[in-house]
This record gives structure tokens, C-alpha cells and sequence, in this order.
């Protein structure tokens, strides 16, 4: 079955930019059908085969159940039998119903083993293709499902120190019975600050369309369990809108990508998910600090403005129940229209709440409803208006404590009058550097006024 190609695929041996992983046909087996593995596993079929061994179905005759059992050759390097009982090891210390089972590991014939809970059903990757085939998108309340819990897992697995490293479509099965999705493949799995070898220190481990930008570094000093989450929301953009974060020729262009440019928004894809275009933005982020603090909590986000996105609206404001970790109220900002101020402005409030307003007016309701720590805007898209806008969010409650900032062509017109409004203004064409560190000043949760 297709699932099991990447589980037996090996770990720095990812780096292509396919759908699917790499198949080796090539690769001798290790057992027949019928063989009996240490008077327990009945083998029944070859699953896939890859740099690091063969994977077969089989069945545990003592308890009557079925398996999956890796195999590594007897050709096999000290490294190889390394890296299977590290990821044995990795994943027997997890109990949590989203992350496949490990059931045993040994040795027979010169041969290392371990034998996992064996899946049945459609990995996430053969589903995309399936909805490509089609044309079809998936409901947004089976890719919320599908996230939530995956993201439950690996937070599990963060909570012992342990990174999976190379989540993915094709590394997360549908149990066709239960409709339980599972994380397997922890084959490039590390502890968080574990010691690599001296060769893993060069070699970069991942698949391309999935890698965060520290990880394509290879930044030791900065891979951690924020690149599960940054893998995990390039899944669920893909299974939200159809399409990868990012798109390449080759394998280089993809990792380049992930350093170096701006994602897209969810929205470009799919408007009507505008409300999600925040959780993203920050689970994207090229710097881990800026990120979420966990898959859970990013999960959490989107799953909080579900109903945003059921009910068509783009702005409105956070559970009051939120809270940030210094127990105070999240920061919050507003940004009128623009695409590169949003995703800018998500990038800093990683742990507050992002709205979008598509209009004046909507910006004005939305924080006539609840005030905003920080209103971004662009004059050309606030129709010229700007400084009115300015005036009647000022003259709102608590509009005195908010940060404004406007970005404008015309940083000479009419400068005391903004002044006098208390308004901090960029010009365009926007200075990268001079936005971000505007905005740093801006969302200080030191300089808050409320």
C-alpha cells in the first residue's frame, strides 16, 4: 500500500519535491509470505521498501491483530540500526490514540525489526490526490478534524521532548474503520537537544514542501517542536485549499521559498477563509519565536474561527476566556484590507488575536464591538479617508489607547494633524525593515495603554 512508502523511504533521503515518496523496487526482501518472525508475526505481504529496509503487513498470531513490520537488511550500516531503534524507542514512549503503536522490537537472522501498529486506510496524501482527481475541496469541519487531532499527538510527543520532523500528507493515515487519523513514520524523529551524530549534523532531514526555514537551515540552535507546527500548518493549508504553501521546479526553489518569502494567504486561495488568514500567518512565520506556542493552541485557533468562517464574517472579536501567558488580556490588532500588513502585523502578536476588515465601516464596527490594542491601515485602502477613520476611532471608547499606524505615499501631507492624533506612519513602498521594526515598537505588551 502506498501509505507505507515513506515509512520505509529513510530519513535524509526526503528531499524531493513529489507528492509521494521515494519507491525502491529494487530492494531484496528480507521475508516470504507465510515466514513466522520470531514465532509471532505471520508475514502476508511487502508494503514498500526505501533506503532504510522493507515494511510488510502481517499478523501477530498471539493476539490476533494485524501489524506492520520494519525491516532492516543484514547489509545494513551501524547508523541505519541506530536510527530504526531510535525511532522504535521514539515511539514506544508514546501512548496517544493519534500516533501509531509500537508493539515490539528485535532481531532475527542478523536482521533488526520492529513491529507497529499496522493502519488500515488512505493516507492524507492519497486523499489530495483523490480531491485533485475530482476537483473537489474537503468540508472545513473534516480538515479541522483532521489537525485538531494530529495536533493533539504531537503535542503529546512534544511533552516528552520529542520532534517528529517530517510531518506530512502521505505520514498521516485515515483509519478506514474509525476515521481516526494517525501520525506514523517517526524515522527522522530527535529529542528535543539530543546530541545528533556527527553526520547528521550536515545533512538536512525533511520533505521540502513541509520544512520550516530553520530546519532547511539546518539551525541546530533553532530546530525544535516549532517545526512540527510549521509542517503541520503547510498540511492543513494544502488540505484547505487544495494547493501547497509553496510551489517549485525543483527541490532547491521549494526550500529557497521557505527562507525567503512571504506566504500566501488562505484567503487568496479561498476567500470566504479569510478568518483563518491570521492563525496561519503566525504558524508560518520564518522566526520559531513567532509562531504559535504549540500545535495544540494553533489548532485551537482555527477551530475557534470556524464559526467566523460558517457564518461568512471576517472580524470579530476573541473568547473572553483567552488569555496570554502572563495572565493578562491578548493583545489585539486590527488591519484594514492589506495582505502584507496582515501577515506582517500576525507575525508580531504570535500569541494575541489578528482581525481583518475589509472596508472603512468594517473596521469601525469591529471595534465599536470590542477596541483593539493596534489599528493598521492603508490610506489607499481606507479610500483616502484615512484621517477621518482615525478621528472617529479616537473619539470611542477607549480609541485614545489604541495604537495607530498608517501606511500612506504622502509622508508630508498634513503631518501635525497627525501628529496631534497621536498616528505612526510608514511610507510606501514599504520598507521591510522599517515596518517590522514599527511594529515591534507597536505591540510591546509593556507600551500597552489598557
Amino acid at each position: 500500500m502506498a501509505t507505507y512508502e515513506a515509512v520505509a523511504a529513510g530519513a535524509e533521503t526526503e528531499l524531493s519535491g513529489e507528492r509521494t515518496a521515494p519507491w525502491r523496487d529494487d530492494v531484496s526482501d528480507a521475508f516470504a509470505p507465510n515466514d513466522l518472525i520470531e514465532g509471532r508475526y505471520r508475514v502476508l505481504e511487502r508494503l514498500g521498501a526505501g533506503g532504510m529496509g522493507v515494511v510488510y503487513r502481517a499478523e501477530d498470531v498471539l493476539l490476533a491483530r494485524p501489524a506492520a513490520i520494519k525491516v532492516i537488511g543484514a547489509a545494513a550500516t551501524t547508523r541505519a540500526e541506530r536510527t530504526l531503534l531510535r525511532e522504535a524507542r521514539a515511539v514506544a514512549r508514546l501512548r496517544h490514540e493519534n500516533v501509531v503503536q509500537v508493539y515490539s522490537f528485535g532481531s532475527v537472522h542478523g536482521q533488526r525489526y520492529f513491529a507497529m501498529e499496522y493502519v488500515e486506510g488512505e493516507s492524507v496524501e492519497e486523499l489530495l490526490v483523490r480531491m485533485e482527481e475530482t476537483g473537489e475541496t474537503l468540508p472545513v469541519e473534516t480538515v479541522l478534524d483532521i489537525v485538531t487531532r494530529i495536533a493533539s499527538g504531537l503535542s503529546a510527543a512534544h511533552a516528552i521532548n520529542l520532534i517528529h520532523r517530517d510531518v506530512k500528507p502521505s505520514n498521516v493515515v485515515i483509519e478506514r474503520a474509525t476515521g481516526r487519523p494517525v501520525l506514523i513514520d517517526f524515522g527522522i524523529a530527535r529529542e528535543v537537544g539530543g546530541a545528533p551524530s556527527t553526520r547528521d549534523s550536515f545533512l538536512v532531514a525533511g520533505t521540502p514542501s513541509y520544512m520550516a526555514p530553520e530546519q532547511v537551515r539546518n539551525d541546530r540552535a533553532e530546530i525544535g517542536k516549532a517545526v512540527d507546527l510549521y509542517a503541520l500548518a503547510c498540511m492543513a493549508f494544502e488540505l484547505l485549499t487544495g494547493s501547497p504553501v509553496f510551489l517549485s521546479e525543483d527541490t532547491y526553489g521549494l526550500m529557497h521559498a521557505h527562507v525567503s518569502q512571504d506566504p500566501p494567504s488562505v484567503s487568496s486561495l479561498r476567500p470566504e477563509l479569510a478568518a483563518f488568514d491570521a492563525p496561519f500567518a503566525r504558524a508560518l512565520a520564518k522566526r520559531p519565536g513567532d509562531r504559535q506556542e504549540s500545535c495544540d493552541a494553533f489548532a485551537a485557533e482555527l477551530n475557534e474561527l470556524a464559526e467566523l468562517v460558517r457564518a461568512g464574517q471576517h472580524v470579530s472579536a476573541p473568547p473572553t476566556s483567552a488569555v496570554t501567558s502572563g495572565g493578562t488580556a491578548p493583545f489585539r490588532a486590527l488591519v484594514l484590507v492589506d495582505d502584507r500588513l496582515e501577515r506582517a502585523v500576525a507575525r508580531r502578536v504570535a500569541r494575541g488575536h489578528v482581525a481583518r476588515a475589509t472596508e472603512p465601516q468594517e473596521l469601525l464596527a469591529a471595534f465599536e464591538r470590542a477596541p483593539f490594542d493596534l489599528v493598521v491601515m492603508d490610506d489607499d485602502a481606507a479610500g483616502g479617508v484615512a484621517m477621518e477613520l482615525v478621528r472617529l476611532l479616537r473619539a470611542m471608547p477607549d480609541g485614545d489607547a489604541a495604537r495607530i499606524a498608517v501606511v500612506t505615499r504622502d509622508m508630508f501631507a498634513d503631518r501635525d494633524a497627525w501628529r496631534a492624533l497621536g498616528v505612526r506612519r510608514l511610507a510606501k513602498p514599504l520598507n521591510p525593515r522599517a515596518l517590522e521594526d514599527t511594529l515591534d515598537e507597536l505591540c510591546r505588551p509593556q507600551e500597552r495603554l489598557r
